[in-house]
């Protein structure tokens, strides 16, 4: 009876710390995948923000050649 109540704290041990290392590299993905596709948002958003701000490009094309 007492081996098995320590073979099974064992075992409980085992799992518990192998299920902590499967989440916690489970959350670590999906965390940094969200981040990522966060981050690319709000840069796209800035991106084009600072695109409405900016000037307008103009390019001048002139048939005389410049001197």
């Amino acid at each position: 009876m007492r081996l098995r109540r320590q073979l099974q704290r064992q075992l409980q041990r085992q799992l518990q710390r192998q299920l902590q290392r499967q989440l916690q590299r489970q959350l670590q993905r999906q965390l940094q995948r969200q981040l990522q596709r966060q981050l690319q948002r709000q840069l796209q958003r800035r991106a084009i923000a600072v695109g409405d701000r900016a000037p307008a490009l103009t390019i001048v094309t002139s048939e005389q050649p410049v001197p």
